[in-house]
């Protein structure tokens, strides 16, 4: 399946607006798309590999050695041939294979977002997460997108902060009180808590961190910086548990706040780590 679709659930509902982009006369994207194949490949025999991948998401044929002479043409068919599946069935082989320039290319992530920013396209990837970009809608709440991105991270280390984060998104979609707010920052301390704890292998979040810090992943000021915020959040805001009878009010601002700092601080972990 297009990893595209799998990241952007919705693309069908903007996919006159995103064809209309690809054959805008006064974009020549078509042109330019060539120009950044060519500016992601590192030499002739790189480019002819990256052809040849983007060969196998339109899909059509490879170049082969009987072509070895014609690569630039060969760059021509071969977007041609992109051109018309994206008329045909929208952009999810397009996305794809602009990710790929990044992932099997020489083009950052950046120069990605910049391309698609010129172009109007309404679609960014984030940083490679192990070595794969991911997709997301601007018009989608970049708080939900740093969510959704943080999953994927989590995923592979502890199902509970996975579970927890999806708990936020879905929240952070459906309740605007004050009481949300609460419960959003809360799965995102639990989260952040146990992947804490997973790495660390330890059973509190206090001592997990002092192993992790002993371990020298790196500096000990940020590694502790999880331990600090599961202290200051339960200070500040001591309702964010069931059962408190002490009271504390928490803004939209705050929450959102929280929410980018500890995945921030979860996504660091397990960079580290890995």
């Amino acid at each position: 399946m297009s990893r595209f679709k799998n990241d952007i659930n919705n693309w069908e509902a903007n996919k006159d607006r995103d064809i209309e982009i690809t054959n805008n006369a006064d974009n020549n994207f078509w042109d330019e798309l060539e120009g950044i194949v060519v500016k992601a490949s590192r030499s002739e025999e790189h480019l002819i590999e990256i052809l040849n991948m983007l060969a196998g998401i339109v899909p059509c044929g490879t170049v082969g050695f009987a072509e070895l002479n014609n690569v630039y043409d060969e760059l021509k068919r071969i977007i041609g041939c992109l051109h018309k599946k994206v008329d045909r069935y929208g952009i999810p082989r397009l996305m794809d294979s602009i990710a790929l320039l990044s992932e099997k290319g020489s083009l950052s992530y950046i120069e990605i977002n910049n391309f698609m920013e010129e172009n109007g396209f309404m679609y960014r990837v984030e940083e490679p997460l192990f070595e794969y970009l991911w997709w997301h809608s601007i018009e989608e709440n970049p708080v939900i997108s740093k969510i959704e991105y943080t999953e994927r991270y989590v995923s592979t280390i502890s199902q509970q902060a996975k579970e927890e984060l999806q708990r936020a998104r879905d929240m952070l979609k459906q309740d605007s009180s004050e009481r949300g707010y609460k419960e959003i920052v809360r799965n995102c301390v639990d989260a952040m808590e146990a992947v804490v704890k997973k790495i660390g292998q330890q059973e509190d979040i206090k001592n997990a961190t002092k192993k992790i810090v002993a371990e020298e992943l790196g500096p000990k000021q940020i590694i502790k910086r999880g331990n600090n915020i599961f202290n200051l959040i339960h200070e500040l805001y001591p309702d964010i548990r069931h059962g408190s009878t002490e009271y504390s009010s928490m803004t939209k601002a705050e929450a959102e706040y929280w929410v980018e700092v500890i995945t921030a601080f979860i996504r660091y972990l397990i960079r580290i780590k890995e």
